[in-house]
């Protein structure tokens, strides 16, 4: 029996199982769904998107993801998971602009970022985008900086210095560098206290 998970713009999410069914809502203008599965088999062997099942009569197959929001995790969880799960979600991000793919989603993740078992899985994948300058790492950057998650950090003595974390996001932007990206990781600290 499929039970109503979700209803976006383009898509409505069942649960079926331990499987999620995608459906085109009959409002869009476009159907995403065969690209979104495209997309999923592309990232198969990345470890952190559900796995792709099949795209069959305008239905899109895919494992489904059990686990909370990311804001809701950096709420209820200590200051040490929270601080690895971001910088994972960075890592991935970083991943994602390797494969030069552009997800548009990266600065307002809260849908689009499921914690389970400690870890971040990215779901979503309609809108993504091949690109030879992909923004993921940047727009991840940017929901860190915004004011309501930076207030959250901060309850959990996660402090991020938006200056050097924006200043080395833009020199990301053009290099994609390596070590920028090492330094930009290593930006998300705890608070010292004296």
């Amino acid at each position: 029996m499929r039970t109503l998970v979700a209803k976006g713009k383009r898509g409505i999410v069942y649960r079926e199982g331990t499987i999620a069914i995608k459906v085109c809502n009959e409002r869009a203008t476009t159907n995403t769904l065969e690209h979104e599965y495209h997309m999923l088999q592309e990232l198969a062997d990345s470890g952190f998107t559900p796995k792709p099942i099949t795209y069959e009569g305008a239905e899109l197959a895919m494992e489904f993801i059990e686990g909370i929001t990311i804001e809701d995790y950096i709420v209820q969880e200590e200051s040490a998971k929270v601080r690895h799960v971001l910088q994972t979600c960075l890592q991935h991000c970083r991943e994602l602009d390797r494969r030069q793919m552009n997800k548009f989603e990266m600065n307002h993740p809260p849908k689009h970022i499921i914690i389970r078992d400690h870890k971040p899985i990215f779901i979503d994948f309609e809108r993504v985008r091949k690109t030879p300058r992909p923004k993921n790492v940047n727009q991840f950057v940017q929901y860190l900086t915004s004011t309501r998650i930076e207030k959250l950090l901060r309850e959990k003595n996660i402090i991020i210095d938006k200056t050097s974390i924006t200043l080395l996001a833009q020199t990301y932007k053009e290099s994609y560098d390596e070590n920028v990206f090492q330094e930009l990781l290593a930006s998300v600290s705890f608070i010292k206290r004296s």
